[in-house]
């Protein structure tokens, strides 16, 4: 059964049509002004209405070349011969982190579930690899598995990782896998790195206004505890921000922080803690 790898390269075909019509055009008739006709053993007269058919001239280097583009489309689109026990290898790294499953509705994990049932998993031509991404890579079930017995596996892939060490897991992969290994890469953010040409990266995150907290710090100083927070706002507009700095084994509230934030920008708070012992917490009571 002949599958194609990479289906969007048939887009090429269009330069067919480009190159026919290249021809076409340079081939138009021209009017020429000419002294005498007498010296010219033949006068070609242009094809016109009537009950005549003319036959298409079509010139041998059109063929040869559309010939040519049609093999480099055909090329381009990976064509590989699956027969019997015949299988195409894909590993598909899978983001682990807590970021895959964030939003109210759909999150970037059902994005990406919903894309890999309708292009990957109901396909009976490959060999899948899954390989959860999270602090350390792990591979889910066998690296053989067939499209049925992976859609039964990947429901373990929860995204609760705190974050997801996608370079590790592809390392994995082309450690465990063999060079011919197809490998999807399933996230939710867009990656400047070059790829090999075997790997594709697919992200199926969405900006959201999203306030946050990038750093938390505690040291001593004195006889008091300095704590430090940064809050940061990673959407594109002002976003307000309402949280609590408590003192989490009393209960107390330390700090109250309720002002706009500016978009990509972000804010400092240093308050100093009397009890040493004491576990402090920051809590964002209103995040979208």
């Amino acid at each position: 059964m002949p599958v194609f790898m990479s289906p969007l390269a048939f887009w090429g075909i269009l330069a067919l049509a480009a190159v026919a019509a290249v021809y076409l055009f340079r081939r138009q008739s021209r009017n020429i002004k000419v002294s005498s006709l007498m010296f010219w053993s033949h006068v070609k007269v242009p094809a016109e209405g009537g009950r005549k058919i003319t036959r298409l001239q079509i010139p041998l280097v059109l063929v040869v070349e559309l010939l040519i583009l049609a093999l480099l489309v055909l090329a381009a689109a990976t064509p590989r011969a699956v027969t019997g026990d015949q299988l195409v290898p894909v590993a598909l790294v899978l983001d682990d982190s807590f970021s895959m499953s964030a939003g109210t509705s759909q999150t970037a994990r059902d994005r990406a579930l919903a894309w890999l049932e309708q292009n990957i998993l109901n396909r009976g031509f490959v060999r899948l690899t899954l390989v959860r991404a999270g602090v350390e890579p792990e591979i889910i079930g066998r690296t053989d598995l067939k499209g049925a017995e992976a859609a039964n596996l990947i429901g373990s892939w929860r995204c609760r990782s705190p974050f997801s060490d996608l370079n590790a897991a592809l390392r994995n992969v082309s450690e465990i896998c063999s060079a011919d290994t197809r490998v999807i890469v399933i996230t939710d953010r867009t990656t400047q790195q070059a790829l090999a040409g075997n790997i594709s990266w697919l992200a199926f995150g969405q900006p959201l206004a999203n306030v946050g907290i990038t750093t938390a710090n505690r040291y001593a100083l004195g006889d008091v505890d300095r704590c430090f927070f940064e809050f940061v706002n990673f959407a594109t507009a002002p976003q307000r921000l309402n949280a609590e700095i408590i003192n989490a084994s009393s209960g107390a509230l330390l700090e109250r922080i309720d002002a706009e934030i500016g978009a990509r920008a972000h804010r400092r708070v240093r308050i100093s803690v009397k009890d040493t012992s004491a576990e402090i917490r920051a809590i964002i009571k209103s995040d979208a």
